[in-house]
């Protein structure tokens, strides 16, 4: 929550240009931990097993930088798009750490983590206004007051995207069961992904006024909106390192699948190459609000990519002393799967005029590709029964996947 004071230049009569500077507010992560586990074997003795964890909120204040534009709209509104920067610099929160480590056979292992007790936080923030400003009193100028959006025009921005890639048919799930309570754990985590990307975008157009009514139709071309699931993305993973897999189950010796003496830790992972946006196809229906303001909806269609990959990986192990540990590892892959996809695009925004030619607009996109399929992937396996415990995992991605994609578009646009 910045507050913040703003000096700015008047680029027209009705576009003021400026910058933004102040105090932030906002609040520490309310967990903050370290944790460190392991499993160490060295034949015949037996594993090695351990761990510990330790795990708060407060408020922070920083400073705010930023800078936008605001355009008059007429009747005392306004329409403002703005960029911010808070950093909360450095805060003392004092979380203390975490360790495993012992001797075994020949093998001595000594580990410690620890977040440490300074923190430093900061965010950035794109931010669409709308503003009212009371009495006012100043008019807009002439050539803004002309009601004229007919026209050929072309534009270009920035694009803030956020992708969802939803396995359909795809398996992901565990289950551990300890033989001597007669109780089983199961785990099934989500198989719904989301990300973000930052872009640009270029479009034309060409749109014809009745009245107060605009009817248009343009096109857009997308740059550099992507999101994947990196299957080469090395984790941290209970003492080792390991490139995939994450852990589903929490390997607490305590649990109530997992009984004392016993440790386990099993991981699963799904992986797929590019999503991409390549671009829109979209009829325009606007009303005008003011001579300056323009208020819009959209419709037509999505063109896009789906991932050019896909990949399921499972991995783990089972300790039960004094027995050997349960070790295991397995991934599938199938690439040169990217097909291009035609979904529905709907969406909706505001154009301000700055002067006679140059407009800034700002809007919403919702794109829906429904579902798709590919060939056929496979899975992979982790499981078996050590001692009074019997894990039994399985991934796989499927075939079938749903697609779809929300953003938040600025876009500057010269009419001719």
């Amino acid at each position: 929550m910045p507050w913040a004071d703003t000096a700015g230049i008047e680029v027209s009569p009705n576009a003021l240009a400026y910058f933004a500077g102040g105090l932030a507010i906002g609040r520490s992560p309310d967990s903050i931990s370290a944790r460190a586990s392991g499993m160490v074997a060295s034949s015949p003795s037996a594993p090695l097993l351990g761990q510990t964890r330790d795990g708060m909120s407060e408020t922070l204040y920083g400073y705010t930088l930023g800078g936008g534009i605001e355009v008059k709209a007429g009747g005392g509104l306004s329409l403002r798009t703005e960029y911010l920067y808070d950093n909360f610099g450095h805060a003392d929160i004092a979380v203390g750490g975490a360790g495993f480590g012992g001797t075994i056979g020949e093998l001595t292992t000594n580990s410690f983590a620890s977040p440490g007790n300074r923190i430093e936080y900061s965010s950035q923030a794109v931010r669409i206004s709308a503003i009212y400003q009371f009495a006012d009193n100043q008019p807009l100028a002439e050539y803004v007051t002309e009601s004229d959006w007919s026209g050929f025009y072309l534009g270009g921005g920035l694009t803030m995207e956020r992708h969802r890639l939803e396995f359909l048919n795809g398996i992901n799930r565990l289950s551990m069961t300890n033989h001597l309570t007669d109780t089983t754990t199961r785990f099934e985590p989500s198989q719904e992904y989301e990300g973000d990307s930052v872009g640009g975008h270029i479009l034309a157009g060409y749109a014809h006024q009745w009245g107060r009514v605009v009817v248009g139709a343009e096109g857009d071309i997308e740059i550099g909106s992507t999101f994947s699931r990196d299957p080469n993305r090395i984790e941290a993973y209970y003492g080792s390192t390991i490139g995939g897999p994450e852990c589903l189950n929490n390997p607490s010796p305590g649990s109530q699948a997992v009984p004392t003496g016993h440790f386990g830790c099993v991981g699963h992972r799904q992986n797929f190459g590019e999503v991409k946006t390549y671009g829109h196809i979209r009829a325009k229906l606007g009303y005008e609000i003011t001579p300056a303001l323009l208020a819009f909806v959209t419709g037509g269609v999505a063109i896009g990519r789906s991932p050019d990959y896909f990949s399921a990986s499972a991995s783990g192990f089972i300790a039960s002393s004094p027995s050997a540990p349960l070790v295991g590892a397995a991934t599938v892959s199938r690439g040169d799967l990217e097909q291009t996809l035609y979904g529905y695009s709907i969406g909706g925004g505001l154009e301000a005029k700055l002067s006679r030619h140059f407009r800034l607009r700002t809007e919403y996109i919702y794109d829906d590709y429904g579902s798709f399929e590919t060939k056929p992937i496979g899975g992979a396996g982790f499981g078996g029964t050590i001692g009074n415990l019997t894990t039994n995992s399985f991934v796989s991605t499927g075939n079938e996947f749903d697609l779809s994609s929300q953003t938040v578009r600025v876009t500057g646009i010269v009419q001719f």
